[in-house]
């Protein structure tokens, strides 16, 4: 099965990877300390997280308003970074980062923020940097990416509006980071699409969807995909949203673990109730939950360990609000002042869990110690948990996997893409008890940044692994 058929169960599998890591340890609250680093950046505003060098190592940009630069920082793998800035001649509207060619490295495509009809397209260099390759001429609000024909190439969305009809228009990517038009969809008569997401498949087709939330009509906007780059008619859920401001947000994740793709949805500042929606496994959506007017720039992971998605937001605090596995979240366990700002998560020092980058007057990185917080004093000296690691890393095309299995069970080894998506089962079966080794033949499997799982009924251990050419 493919990775874009697994993604509904992959974000969920992801996501608890790590709690299936420490399942014998005991969960412990988020601890953010001082943060690791901090770098002064005039009016920072929007932040995007991956791998952009493949060393392994999680790496973030950010985007700020004066000067117009581009600000990026390369991870050392313990939450310290060395930054890099590229000047621009405009004003940065909106970016997403995507995959244009067959490279794999993070690309990226930038909006002109001053009311230009200028999209500009850049590709990874694989050194943490960006060429310039296209630029496009479209009267567009923002800019939105999404796999949509399943092809591997992220496709390209625009909202936008013709004698105040608002349309969303798709153009799909040749593979060598160029944009052809393909369609047009119109989702509203009265009000800006301002914010496009493609969380993936939200219907359990296999094929990614897209929502979005109109500027009007206390709406949220869903368009499925037909999996060829088309999309269903636009149809909508019912919220309470009052109006929806620039900075509204959609974040996914299976926050009621029934193995459908929720949505989290933020309309911005000073306006009403922002949602928690729960997918009946069709792409139409229940409320189950609303969040404060703090939680703004939503983000989602586990950051407690406890197995169940956690929600961050930032408003006049950063939030940590602990997800309680029915779609539903408790008050904050963890809160900053002030913060104003995007949110970014990654795990920016190898430990595990997932670390914070937040914008407010400068860039700051905030490393989470619930891991060390958790193995503090635990000791395992009869070697009852399952152990898997690499004899080497990065690899190439084929790697040895050592295993230790504590007594003799049923064991799956798995391997995960750095979106959580399944890209495949190595061993599915019986091991004895004792060390084994498995040759892991990768070839065919793109250079980039995986993780192995082993999984038995009585615990599981993961690992990254970097492939190269």
């Amino acid at each position: 099965m493919s990775a874009e058929k697994n993604i509904c169960f992959g974000v969920f599998t992801f996501i608890t990877m790590t709690l299936l890591l420490f399942s014998s340890l005991s969960a412990a609250n988020p601890l953010f300390d001082e943060p690791s680093y901090v770098f002064d950046l005039d009016t920072p505003y929007l932040c995007e997280t991956a791998d952009f060098n493949c060393d392994g190592n999680k790496d973030f940009l950010v985007t700020s308003y004066t000067p117009h630069l581009l600000s990026i920082f390369l991870g050392t793998g313990d939450g310290t970074f060395t930054c890099s800035q590229n000047s621009f001649t405009f004003d940065i509207g909106s970016i997403s980062l995507c995959q244009l060619n067959s490279d794999f490295y993070p690309d990226l495509v930038v909006s002109n923020g001053e009311d230009e009809e200028t999209i500009h397209v850049y590709l990874g260099d694989g050194q943490g940097g960006f060429q310039l390759e296209e630029v496009l001429m479209h009267d567009h609000f923002s800019v939105n990416t999404g796999d949509l024909n399943g092809d591997g190439y992220s496709d390209l969305l625009l909202p936008y509006n013709i004698t105040s009809h608002y349309w969303i228009e798709v153009y799909l990517c040749d593979g060598n980071g160029c944009f052809l038009p393909d369609s047009s969809y119109e989702v509203e008569n009265y009000g800006i699409a301002h914010l496009v997401s493609v969380p993936g498949d939200l219907n359990g087709d296999g094929f990614v969807d897209v929502a979005f939330i109109p500027s009007a009509g206390r709406r949220l906007g869903i368009m499925l995909g037909n999996g060829d780059g088309t999309l269903q008619q636009v149809y909508y859920n019912a919220s309470s949203y009052e109006n929806c401001a620039d900075w509204a947000t959609i974040e996914e994740g299976d926050y009621n673990e029934d193995g459908f793709l929720d949505l989290a949805a933020s309309a911005g500042f000073g306006w009403s109730d922002h949602l928690v929606l729960l997918n009946n496994g069709t792409g139409n959506y229940s409320i189950s939950d609303t969040l404060d007017d703090e939680m703004i720039w939503l983000v989602s992971a586990d950051f407690n360990l406890d197995g169940d998605l956690d929600l961050g937001g930032s408003g006049g605090t950063l939030r940590i609000c602990p997800g309680w596995g029915d779609g539903t979240f408790g008050g904050p366990i963890y809160s900053n002042y002030p913060n104003s700002g995007q949110l970014g998560v990654a795990d920016f020092d190898n430990d595990e869990d997932q670390d914070i980058v937040r914008l407010n007057d400068s860039v700051y990185v905030y490393l989470n110690k619930t891991i060390q917080q958790g193995i503090e004093g635990v000791e395992n000296p009869e070697g009852n948990e399952p152990v898997l690691s690499l004899l080497k890393n990065p690899i190439s095309s084929s790697a040895v996997i050592e295993i230790f299995i504590p007594k003799e069970c049923d064991c799956r080894i798995s391997t995960y893409d750095v979106n959580g998506r399944l890209v495949g089962i190595l061993y599915d079966g019986l091991f004895s008890a004792g060390n084994h080794e498995i040759q892991w033949n990768n070839e065919g499997l793109s250079p980039g940044c995986y993780f192995l799982m082993l999984q038995t009924p009585t615990g599981s251990s993961s690992t990254r692994c970097v492939v190269v050419d």
